[in-house]
């Protein structure tokens, strides 16, 4: 998960629930939101993303809300060899990102991120989100 604020915990907790593992990855980790991740990675810079070795995870969530930080956390990310790459944002926006990221067949990429269930809470967001990854994981999508 890249990004640490409020909004995570759901998404956490829904990630616990399936037991997965959870790592939490930004520059300004907010540790009230994010106690519940299995691990947490906080970056001295920005930048620091590009030089890691992303290959162990699975899926990857961008929730930094912060284009900058987006942008780079998903240039780190297409590199990788990751099954599942989510994003935040509305859907002008995403269209945009996957235009200048090449990204319009790349099978891994989900933007804006989850299923559409219909639900504006950060509960409904974090199961949409959770199903969107283990549909893609059981080959459903």
């Amino acid at each position: 998960i890249f990004g640490s604020g409020a909004h995570v915990t759901s998404l956490i907790l829904m990630a616990n629930l399936m037991s997965w593992e959870t790592t939490v990855i930004d520059v300004k980790i907010f540790k009230e939101f994010v106690k519940e991740a299995d691990e947490i990675i906080e970056l001295s810079n920005l930048e620091d993303i590009l030089s890691m070795d992303l290959n162990s995870f699975d899926a990857s969530v961008i929730l930094s809300h912060s284009p900058k930080t987006d942008d780079i956390y998903l240039k780190a990310l297409i590199n990788s060899t990751m099954n599942y790459i989510g994003m935040m944002g509305n859907k002008k926006n995403m269209q945009r990102i996957k235009q200048e990221f090449v990204l319009q067949n790349d099978k891994r990429f989900f933007a804006p991120i989850g299923l559409d269930i219909g639900g504006n809470t950060h509960q409904a967001i974090a199961l949409s989100i959770c199903s969107q990854i283990e549909a893609k994981k059981n080959g459903k999508i």
